[in-house]
């Protein structure tokens, strides 16, 4: 490893060059502040390797990593003329990387802020798991306009939970895939007629006690980034991070339309507008989990951002608030 310039650099070795001691090295040995060797000149400690990851196959190197920039700190100055140096992306994100531990990231926010989005390619990032309660909530809209229930009527709803059999899959593609009763509806779901049975829905306190045990078990087994409507102020009110996503109500209708015309479902935008406007009412004004952003939650307006330095601003946030 290479520091130069504000850069971490990597250039492959031949493992004959490494010398590696099964037993460790002693702390007198190594110089604190370049991590060179006292006893071998030239030689710089890179770290150990701590633990092996069982899931992934993979190495913690955080530790290792700390080690590793101050010794290539030393290395660069210590041999200037180095060639062939690799520039490698990953090298200088570790700079960065959360302390391994188990977190959770709620994000809330009115529709059409990009929370899913968002959330998706940051939990890709980060290498956690990503829940679209939204999704969710959807998958139990569609359930009931299958079934001809009127969405708002929680007699008729409550009656149909316990013949509902919610899951989630998580396939090659990234993306989160629901199932409903071992069907996959996740291209139904998305269909622009369940939004407001989704809304309509996450209204009743039926629906969302029927959800929330699944909701919070998740996150007990794994680190996750949670996005929804209530996730910071009652599905995870212990979060690790809270974040309100938000953005004007035209900026969100105008993403929507470019969404629904990806998917080949085009809108018209004063119609997308007027729906927004109205699940924005709906979800802030609802007896059960109103949308509001939490008291310690983190307010990010968009409107002015495009995808790639949002998703930079809410990690720069993440980092900050893990560490």
């Amino acid at each position: 490893c290479l520091y130069t310039q504000g850069y971490y650099f990597y250039k492959p070795m031949p493992v004959e060059n490494a010398i590696i001691t099964s037993g460790g090295v002693k702390v007198g040995e190594i110089d604190p502040k370049t991590m060179a060797s006292k006893k071998v000149p030239g030689l710089y400690f890179a770290g150990e390797i701590i633990d092996v990851d069982a899931y992934t196959g993979g190495f913690n190197l955080q530790i290792a990593w700390a080690t590793g920039k101050a010794a290539g700190e030393a290395a660069g100055v210590f041999d200037g003329t180095i060639k062939e140096i690799y520039f490698t992306h990953r090298m200088r994100e570790m700079q960065t990387m959360i302390p391994e531990k188990h977190y959770a990231v709620a994000v809330d926010g009115p529709s059409g802020a990009g929370k899913s989005t968002l959330a998706k390619a940051i939990a890709a990032k980060l290498g956690i798991l990503y829940v679209d309660t939204g999704a969710i909530y959807r998958t139990i809209g569609y359930a009931v306009k299958r079934r001809g229930v009127e969405p708002r009527d929680e007699a008729a709803v409550r009656a149909i939970l316990p013949e509902l059999e919610i899951g989630m899959s998580y396939e090659a593609d990234g993306e989160q895939h629901m199932l409903l009763n071992g069907q996959d509806v996740t291209r139904e779901i998305r269909l622009p007629e369940i939004s407001m049975y989704a809304s309509a829905v996450s209204a009743l306190p039926a629906v969302r006690a029927f959800l929330l045990e699944m909701q919070r078990d998740l996150a007990r087994k794994h680190s996750v980034i949670m996005d929804g409507r209530d996730i910071g102020t009652v599905v995870l009110p212990d979060a690790e991070v809270k974040i309100f996503l938000t953005a004007s109500a035209e900026v969100r209708a105008q993403r929507r339309c470019l969404e629904l015309e990806q998917r080949g479902t085009p809108k018209p935008y004063d119609e997308v507008l007027r729906e927004l406007n109205e699940r924005d009412y709906n979800d802030s004004h609802r007896a059960a989990a109103p949308l509001r952003a939490a008291e310690d939650a983190i307010v990010v307006d968009t409107s002015a951002l495009d995808f790639d330095a949002s998703r930079e601003a809410l990690l720069a946030l993440i980092r900050e608030r893990l560490q």
